[in-house]
């Protein structure tokens, strides 16, 4: 987990100062023995991370921040600093910069944020105790304060670093500090009694994917949990088993939707990772941008979401969150399908938006439903006349189209809604745009790769071989007065 991301993903609010008591932990394959303050509860790394092993969070706030609000509770990350070979290297090879140092990691991992050496400690093991508070930038973000403390060996580093809110950090750091010290270092120990029990449950179940299902088991932290489907291993914080089943089975049921909707032009062979969090809370601490309800992390080949509130005006309890999940779930599935390369944001998020409208029961997809969130907001926009033209959504680069995240989001929804409705059907210039985008943009994809293309040419060409001959006033009249419908 970046800590780029985690140090913005704090709650600015005072908590009383934790009790002496504290809890131990052994990781014997990190070669690590801690004792955990109270108030403290594990959260889990996320996927590709480099240096951060471990990660806690101050469970003992109990307020949800709203929609846009930022979360900050304080946290704690144990970095893992390798030297000689198994060093972590940035950058392309002759000119590429090693981390083998607590300073180095520091200046890459915290670029707003200044650190102020501190008097070390007594060495143990062979490691030599380092220390260091830690100033953020002005006008770089929240009044936040953090703490560092190394212990640097022959072989690797580990640390501690910590973040907190600024008027809290004497006694957070303290309890930090605690921590750092009285923690036990040995060599990493493999756990194979751990590693024999999951390959022979795998071995017994005949799922495929079976390492990598086993990756994620052995990455689980507290009380989280897993269900394993055929296609998908769910990972979740949440003791709500109906909801984990829902999810579990309409993730499968939705996936032979979009294998029939955007056939992949070679065999779709990936497991997808989803990960529930218990709370909006738990989704900030984990990674969560605060604008966000739910984020496919392409890069660590993550789905990740958080129960939401229940909604008053629905039978369905579960319906907000399945409404995420089904839009995150498109753009989880397009990743596969494409190849990798992302659509136009008109595309991508209007579609993944068509498809929160699934309507799921009796095991089947029933129907696709208008968008609840983005239905008004379009309709106002066409009232006032402040809708973009059609002509100029569609070439919009990401920057572009997120600057009225809003406005464009309901537009693109509405078109994608408009396209595969009932009138447009009759149309064979307009029914085969979608059709059209998506398998230009897989067959113009697959040969520009091969010239080591960033896809900007396959974009563009899907544009034009979906729109070619089109009128757009035409298209655009018609999409006003479905719009004015709706």
């Amino acid at each position: 987990m970046s800590l780029r991301i985690t140090t913005i993903a704090l709650l600015l609010v005072v908590f009383f100062a934790p009790q002496a008591a504290s809890q131990s932990e052994r990781h014997r394959s990190l070669g690590i023995t801690l004792d955990r303050p109270v108030g403290y509860e594990p959260l889990p790394v996320q996927p590709g991370e480099p240096f951060v092993v471990l990660s806690y969070v101050d469970s003992s706030g109990t307020g949800q921040p709203a929609p846009g609000e930022v979360l900050a509770r304080p946290v704690f990350h144990i970095v893992v600093i390798e030297k000689d070979e198994r060093a972590v290297r940035f950058g392309q090879a002759g000119r590429d910069t090693a981390v083998t140092d607590i300073e180095t990691y520091l200046r890459r991992e915290l670029p707003t944020w200044r650190s102020e050496a501190l008097r070390g400690g007594r060495s143990r093991w062979g490691h030599r105790q380092r220390r260091f508070d830690l100033h953020r930038e002005r006008g770089s973000g929240p009044a936040l304060a953090g703490y560092a403390h190394a212990w640097e060996g022959p072989t690797r580093t580990v640390a501690l670093i910590g973040f907190c809110a600024k008027d809290e950090y004497r006694w957070r750091s303290a309890a930090w500090r605690r921590t750092a010290e009285t923690m036990k270092l040995e060599a990493p120990a493999e756990d194979v009694r751990l590693a024999n029990k999951l390959e022979r449950e795998y071995a017994r179940r005949h799922l495929s994917h079976a390492d990598q299902r086993i990756a994620v088991r052995r990455a689980l932290v507290g009380d989280w949990g897993v269900t394993d489907t055929a296609h998908f291993i769910v990972v979740h914080h949440t003791s709500d088993g109906q909801l984990v089943r829902r999810v579990a089975d309409e993730l499968e049921i939705l996936r032979s939707e979009l294998m029939q909707r955007f056939p992949p032009d070679t065999e779709l062979d990936a497991l997808s990772t989803v990960r529930i969090c218990r709370d909006r809370a738990e989704y900030l601490a984990y990674g969560g941008a605060p604008t966000t309800v739910g984020y496919w992390n392409a890069s660590g080949r993550e789905l990740v979401l958080y129960v939401a509130d229940a909604e008053t005006e629905s039978a369905d309890p579960y319906r907000t969150t399945l409404m995420i999940l089904y839009h995150e779930a498109f753009h989880q599935f397009v990743f596969h399908s494409a190849g990798q390369l992302p659509p136009h944001p008109w595309f991508d998020e209007g579609t993944g938006d068509y498809f929160s409208g699934a309507q799921i029961a009796g095991g089947r997809l029933r129907g696709i439903g208008v968008h609840p969130w983005r239905v008004a907001i379009v309709r106002d926009l066409v009232r006032r006349g402040e809708h973009a033209s059609l002509s100029e959504l569609v070439t919009w680069d990401q920057a572009t189209f997120y600057a009225n995240a809003n406005a464009n989001y309901a537009q693109a929804w509405s078109l994608i809604y408009f396209l595969r409705s009932d009138a447009v059907r009759r149309s064979p210039s307009w029914s085969g745009i979608l059709t059209r985008y998506f398998s230009t943009l897989k067959s113009a994809w697959a040969e520009e790769r091969t010239k080591l293309g960033r896809g900007s040419d396959s974009r563009r060409k899907a544009l034009e071989a979906a729109f070619a001959g089109v009128d757009w006033a035409e298209l655009e009249t018609a999409w006003v007065a479905f719009v004015r419908e709706l």
